[in-house]
């Protein structure tokens, strides 16, 4: 598993072909799960992951989109570690978040890069903590970071972090820059929360709870906004 070439490809998803939040809330139907994770038995979460990351590379290959050079993604991004199963589904931080987390403090299908333990499989990234393991290592874009802290500040069991550059093995100190805590501004731009309300619900309703994790990579997927962008990148554009 190419964890650091996953993250340019996470990175590049969101920059270069789902980059509006409006859009989806970064949800993309071509990379949904069908399913809420939690509703997942935790030993299969490990192969969701890397279903998800192969969608993503086939559909980025067929549209010839060009990667982010890995230098450069700190200007986009960083890398936030979210435990996923310890969340007490108050809603907190969905709300605070403004739906970058969903009520089950899941971050967005698109942002996915890996399991902790799929980091510290492939001695990129270690953490003491217990719960590590489990978590979710997924990609922040910089017009999120405000709202991503909010929902970390409100989270009452401490289930969201920015990681420290002192768990990267010493090949992967090149990637520093992505495990350091961003400079958070609040953006003075404007919120359509009406239409994120109504996007949030669209998704949790489309999530049917009694799809099975195997049937995940045999799903045929709809035409859709990112289909469209993605043949845009085919034709030169």
């Amino acid at each position: 598993m190419d964890i650091v070439k996953i993250i340019q490809e996470t990175a590049t998803w969101i920059e270069k072909v789902n980059n509006d939040f409006e859009t989806n809330l970064y949800r993309s139907p071509e990379l949904n799960t069908d399913r809420h994770l939690i509703y997942i038995a935790d030993y299969q979460h490990s192969e969701v992951m890397e279903a998800v990351a192969e969608k993503r590379t086939l559909l980025l290959n067929k549209a010839k989109v060009e990667l982010i050079p890995i230098n450069e993604l700190h200007l986009y991004g960083r890398i936030m570690i979210f435990d996923v199963l310890s969340t007490v589904v108050d809603g907190a931080p969905e709300s605070e978040s403004k739906f970058f987390v969903d009520i089950n403090d899941t971050p967005p299908v698109d942002t996915w890069i890996a399991l902790g333990s799929q980091f510290a499989e492939t001695g990129i990234y270690q953490d003491d903590s217990d719960l590590f393991n489990q978590s979710i290592l997924a990609w922040v874009p910089a017009s999120q970071y405000f709202y991503v802290n909010e929902a970390l500040l409100v989270a009452c069991v401490d289930n969201f972090s920015w990681p420290s550059p002192q768990g990267l093995g010493e090949s992967y100190k090149f990637l520093e820059m992505l495990f350091t805590e961003p400079k958070i501004e609040e953006p003075n731009y404007p919120i359509n929360i009406n239409r994120r309300i109504y996007l949030i619900e669209k998704f949790q309703k489309e999530l049917d709870e009694e799809s099975v994790v195997e049937s995940f990579e045999h799903k045929s997927y709809p035409v859709s906004f990112i289909d469209k962008l993605l043949k845009m990148f085919q034709r030169g554009r």
